[in-house]
């Protein structure tokens, strides 16, 4: 008996065909859904579409960018509170010296 073909089964559909079917296409609507939850619950990356991973890092880097934007204003804050104090210090020194 010869071994069984695998040209019997149909072909497998291609990644875009996967991802635009209608179930996936729901399950990954942006970045809720269950694709969210798969990716979260650490699923394999196939349960999760390209579109979603794209806009995930996509959001991940705008946050990442407001969180360096914000820590370099706190970072300037307080740069420059200690440039004023200094200047007060030296400020009150002379003062000292001069009475």
């Amino acid at each position: 008996m010869p071994p069984p073909s695998n040209l019997s089964k149909p072909p497998r559909p291609a990644a875009e065909a996967i991802d635009s079917a209608p179930s996936r296409r729901n399950g990954a609507a942006g970045l809720g859904g269950r694709a969210r939850q798969r990716w979260r619950r650490g699923r394999p990356l196939s349960a999760i579409t390209t579109v979603t991973l794209i806009q995930a890092a996509s959001s991940n880097g705008v946050q990442v960018e407001e969180e360096l934007t914000e820590k370099r204003r706190k970072d300037t804050e307080a740069e420059s509170d200690e440039k004023s104090i200094q200047v007060d210090e030296d400020l009150a020194a002379k003062r000292k010296r001069d009475a």
